[in-house]
């Protein structure tokens, strides 16, 4: 550790003066650092650390130095740490928070793909029966047509209907009906040949909703893994089959966008299997979307100026503008949480009297 902060001091020094120099010289107002490494706790030795007294220093020396930007959320708590330590000891500094929805694995030092404490607003069918909220203490409305994650009870049926026509679909029966009457010919072998591995792909494609975790992940074995597999499988498709297979696809990204909001859920309440690190949050509100949870949380940490949050739509810049003004109303962002869990056990405790009433 010594020698890594030496190592970044070097570098670190030059930077700043240079930095500093160019302010003064061209009139500029300010300058700052934005660096994942100041969330990275030091006891994990990563390379990618930076000390946070390096900036606590820097605020002092150099007259331009005015801001930091760290990672900080429910699962890297390490950000608010620093964060708390740099406005403690250098109050002029102003601190935005990143990432705040975007969590890395192994408390942002695992080199795994990202994930998102986010319920998603998923499309239902119309006569798809789901629980509606019931009262105004429930979450921003996910819109007609759709269901945020934290209010459905299982997976979409969407998906469902698409896996089953797409496993009827390869079922290959016509095919096996033919090979008991005669042998099949090179071309059929090689059909149903590719029908089988597409039941076989799909299969594995359902079993692995159960531990996915990551929306990139998917997309990264979708464009890396499989597209390929079947472009390499079916040198030419028809219409009918690639129009099924386009809806499969569709379908089965609301399943995982779904299975991952349950496992993030999950995960922020219990921790990770196998791992006392970490934070838990057990008191999350069923009704509460995640990031609403999240940014409650963030606003009254109260050792963040500004907090950075991405959108990479006009409908996710709306409602994320829509959860802040709606927080911002509260005057305390985590009496509501607490509040709304009470309610929701005080109505579980009813159902269950009710329930042994009824026996």
């Amino acid at each position: 550790p010594e020698e890594r902060h030496e190592f970044v001091k070097e570098r670190w020094t030059p930077a700043m003066e240079t930095l500093e120099e160019y302010a003064v010289a061209n009139n500029v107002f300010s300058f700052g650092v934005v660096s994942n490494g100041l969330g990275i706790p030091e006891r994990n030795n990563h390379p990618m650390h930076l000390d946070a007294s390096l900036v606590i220093e820097a605020s002092k020396k150099y007259d331009h130095f005015s801001t930091v930007e760290l990672p900080a959320n429910l699962l890297e708590t390490y950000g608010w740490e620093m964060a708390r330590k740099i406005k403690s000891e250098a109050p002029s500094v102003n601190i935005s928070a990143m990432r705040p929805l975007t969590c890395y694995p192994d408390l942002g030092t695992g080199s795994g793909f990202p994930f998102r404490l986010v319920d998603y607003a998923l499309p239902i069918l119309e006569d798809e029966t789901i629980g509606v909220f019931e009262d105004d203490t429930a979450s921003i409305g996910a819109g007609k047509g759709f269901r945020y994650t934290n209010d459905m009870t299982g997976i979409p049926a969407i998906y469902q209907m698409a896996l089953q026509a797409a496993m009827s679909h390869f079922d290959a029966q016509e095919l096996l009906e033919i090979k008991q009457e005669r042998d099949l010919t090179m071309e059929e072998r090689e059909t149903l040949d590719g029908c089988k591995l597409m039941q076989s792909m799909i299969h594995d494609l359902d079993n692995q909703l159960e531990n996915v975790r990551s929306f990139a992940a998917h997309e990264d074995e979708l464009y890396g893994r499989i597209i390929p597999l079947i472009y390499d499988t079916f040198e030419l498709m028809d219409d009918k089959t690639s129009d099924l297979l386009q809806a499969y696809f569709a379908a089965y990204a609301v399943a995982v966008r779904y299975a991952i909001a349950k496992k993030t859920r999950e995960v922020l309440k219990k921790g990770e299997k196998g791992s006392n690190t970490g934070a838990t949050y057990p008191d999350i509100p069923q009704k509460m979307l995640l990031q609403e949870y999240a940014l409650r949380h963030m606003l009254a940490a109260k050792c963040f100026d500004r907090i950075v949050i991405g959108a990479s739509t006009m409908q996710d810049f709306q409602h994320q503008t829509h959860l802040i003004e709606k927080i911002s109303r509260d005057d305390s962002p985590l009496d509501v949480i607490a509040a709304m869990k009470s309610s929701e056990e005080e109505k579980e405790a009813a159902k269950k009297d009710k329930e042994k009433e009824a026996k």
